[in-house]
């Protein structure tokens, strides 16, 4: 299992588990905390705007490319929410984004569960 940014840095499967399941996990739950409890300022709904089309745009580009490495969780699945939080805020529905991406983060989980081999499967897209 390829472990995609990380993995070119060096780290081993073992430290990039330790990462995904100690930092990123939290932290993307710390986010859409964030975000749920401020989704109403415009400076987060821009914030949010940006970093969503970003993921989307991201892994969009990474799905097309045939030399890109394999990632612990579903980019499609990640894509898509990322492209439901965007319109979400540009159909005025601001309060949509924080279910989303803890909806994201828990598919992400368990995709990285699956890919581990704990249980049998993977992204549904593969």
């Amino acid at each position: 299992m390829a472990g995609g940014y990380f993995e070119s840095l060096g780290y081993s499967a073992n430290q990039r588990l330790v990462l995904f399941s100690m930092v990123c996990i939290w932290v993307r739950f710390a986010l859409a905390y964030i975000v749920y409890r401020f989704h109403a300022n415009p400076y987060v709904k821009i914030g949010i705007g940006c970093a969503a089309l970003a993921i989307f745009i991201t892994n969009i580009t990474l799905l097309c490319d045939p030399q890109s490495s394999q990632v612990w969780w579903c980019r499609e699945i990640h894509a898509l929410n990322a492209g439901l939080i965007c319109s979400a805020i540009l159909l005025g529905y601001s309060s949509w984004c924080a279910p989303i991406m803890v909806f994201d983060t828990l598919v992400g989980i368990m995709t990285a569960v699956a890919l581990h081999g704990y249980v049998t499967g993977g992204c549904p897209f593969s």
